[in-house]
């Protein structure tokens, strides 16, 4: 009898921990088996959810202002797409979520800078150990020379951030939430600002889920925005 209910009570526990971590983009995927069509699907919600484009002078769209060209937008976010998927699954990661995290850090431009320095698409600290021999994040002539690379040199940074979360999780005690807080500021939990409890960043780590959830659930095989005559800069901004 006594047996019985502790099995029942561990068995519930695990459903109600499987059901808590699907909400949040944790599902039980083998990505792994399915990494090729996965960088497409990335690729395809990427440039669709990227909304911002602009007019060159030559009057073609493009998807980023730090892109010369609509060609060069779409190589970068094929390129970067497979970097994510593969090196995410080699570190047993979910792919969607760090595309979600660099969607919400920089909006998939490599060359974003933070008012704290941080740079790439997943806008590492320059400050922080893993970023102290990155030349992307230190070298100026080395970014623009990256300017001209497919991708744009940002597989360091993808890597640097893949261990910044692996680092963060085990800091965290394995608490996806907590280590997303951290990544964003630098502790495990953090005061909330209307209840004064400490616990992870609910504003960054909700807005991280649904972003993921978002992008994972669209695909398109053309931008949206450029099917339209939207104005804008005519020429792109390049950010050093």
């Amino acid at each position: 009898m006594v047996v019985g209910f502790i099995f029942i009570l561990i068995f519930a526990g695990y459903i109600i921990l499987l059901n808590h971590s699907k909400a949040y983009g944790q599902d039980t995927i083998n990505y792994s088996e399915t990494s090729e069509q996965t960088k497409i699907d990335m690729s395809e919600s990427v440039m669709k959810n990227l909304h911002q484009c602009y007019r060159v002078d030559n009057g073609e769209f493009v998807l980023h202002r730090s892109c010369n060209s609509y060609d060069e937008c779409i190589e970068r976010i094929n390129v970067i797409s497979g970097w994510i998927v593969d090196l995410a699954v080699e570190h047993d990661f979910d792919p969607w979520l760090l595309a979600a995290i660099a969607f919400y850090e920089s909006n998939w431009n490599p060359f974003a800078v933070s008012k704290r320095n941080a740079r790439g698409i997943l806008q590492i600290n320059p400050r922080h150990h893993l970023a102290s021999k990155s030349k992307f994040i230190h070298n100026r002539n080395y970014r623009i020379k990256c300017k001209n690379e497919p991708g744009n040199c940002q597989k360091e940074v993808v890597v640097m951030a893949l261990k910044h979360l692996e680092e963060d999780l085990v800091e965290c005690n394995n608490n996806l939430e907590q280590a997303l807080t951290m990544y964003n500021t630098g502790h495990c939990v953090v005061k909330d600002p209307k209840s004064k409890r400490f616990g992870f960043k609910r504003s960054y780590v909700n807005k991280i889920y649904a972003i993921r959830n978002n992008l994972k659930a669209s695909t398109a095989n053309v931008p949206a925005c450029c099917d339209q005559d939207r104005s804008g800069p005519q020429i792109p901004v390049n950010l050093f």
